[in-house]
């Protein structure tokens, strides 16, 4: 879901393309020398791959979305400059995370459609939650551990002297 947001976001208001689903460095397009809030098109429009797909005049659209969903102008303005500046798809997906995480935050204590998950089952705050791995009830034995055992009882029997006559 981060790879498509990155991807409509950078496609219609930052002028980047990236390889299909999002995937792979925010690659910039240059600017129109004649009008600069323009970006300029390649030859390749229909071909998203090759550097096409995005729009020459950016969207205020997906702006409008985000500050319906709770993100003030200033915010908005702050994750721009980070996807401008940090073009790795790794540092753009964080960005995004932690916009989305903010906003997730202050949508809490909401019923109906906006209605939160707790912490525990929220997949923005995967890193927040502490693993429970709980004891076995039982020790576990495996066949390394049984084929050792019987080793040291083979060598252990050898080394037990011998009553018995040789002939």
């Amino acid at each position: 879901m981060i790879n498509i947001i990155r991807d409509i976001y950078g496609r219609l208001v930052l002028g980047q393309y990236f390889l299909s689903g999002g995937q792979g460095p925010g690659l910039q397009m240059s600017r129109d020398p004649l009008i600069s809030s323009r970006f300029e098109q390649t030859k390749a429009v229909d071909q998203p791959l090759q550097g096409g797909g995005i729009l020459p005049n950016p969207s205020d659209f997906p702006r409008r979305v985000l500050t319906e969903i709770g993100m003030s102008s200033d915010e908005i303005i702050a994750l721009e400059s980070k996807l401008l500046t940090k073009c790795s798809a790794k540092d753009q997906k964080e960005a995004i995370r932690e916009v989305l995480r903010i906003v997730a935050d202050n949508t809490k204590g909401q019923n109906g459609v906006l209605e939160r998950a707790g912490n525990d089952e929220s997949l923005l705050h995967g890193k927040a939650r502490k693993a429970e791995v709980t004891p076995l009830p039982e020790k576990l034995v495996t066949y390394s551990m049984m084929k050792k055992k019987k080793t040291l009882q083979r060598t252990d029997s050898l080394d037990e002297p011998w009553h018995g006559n040789i002939f």
